[in-house]
């Protein structure tokens, strides 16, 4: 088993050749396979522990704790300056590439760079961003304890949705099913939120009522 990988990577690259024109090294480093290459059921790569027993991934303690007691310091101070908040919002993006719930509570954060950017310097955090620090610490402690690879990974979808909103209502419709809803706001309520979060709003509508569909369907076949 030792001798498969290194099969695999000999099979698939070009043998060397002492009649080549062009010197070429081994396709194999041994120094650099010894240490990275050799068969285990835990493996650190790209800044994750891969679990392939458990099928978690997993933030290591080293980058979990550099992370979180930044965000703690920032949340004590309730005020950042350029450069801590834009090192911190880079180690968040790097998390966020796998764990993407993250990238949901990094608007306002960009938008507290760009004042500090245009400002002396120096920026204080909203009562929101606060809010938004806090709960991205707490997806910290879910990404170091492990993440399952079935909860990241691309798969097949049993279910679509689509939907949207404006200034004037939200819509969706399940593309399985054909079931569409409608939603208009009322006068009072327009133009008193953003987008994202009517956009946000929505997306929950359509898995509720598609929830909700099922359960009345159910009902009728138990009562019959």
């Amino acid at each position: 088993m030792t001798q498969v990988i290194p099969l695999a990577i000999r099979t698939l690259a070009r043998p060397l050749n002492a009649s080549d024109v062009i010197p070429r090294k081994d396709i194999i480093l041994l120094k650099k396979f010894k240490a990275e290459g050799r068969l285990e059921e835990v493996k650190k790569a790209l800044g994750w522990i891969l679990n392939t027993r458990s099928l978690q991934l997993s933030l290591p303690s080293e980058k979990y704790t550099e992370c979180s007691n930044a965000i703690a310091k920032l949340i004590a101070a309730k005020k950042a300056n350029h450069k801590s908040l834009e090192s911190l919002i880079g180690r968040i993006n790097h998390i966020a590439c796998v764990f993407h719930l993250l990238r949901h509570y990094m608007g306002r954060l960009y938008q507290a760079l760009y004042r500090v950017s245009s400002s002396n310097g120096w920026t204080k955090f909203s009562d929101s961003e606060l809010a938004d620090l806090d709960t991205i610490s707490g997806f910290l402690s879910a990404a170091h304890r492990g993440l399952s690879l079935n909860n990241l990974v691309f798969r097949k979808p049993m279910l679509l949705y689509r939907s949207d909103a404006s200034e004037f209502g939200i819509r969706g419709y399940n593309l399985i099913s054909g079931i569409a809803w409608w939603f208009e706001l009322p006068l009072p309520c327009r133009l008193h939120t953003s987008l994202n979060s009517l956009e946000f709003l929505a997306c929950m509508i359509s898995i509720w009522i598609d929830s909700f569909i099922k359960l009345l369907n159910l009902s009728h076949v138990y009562s019959a």
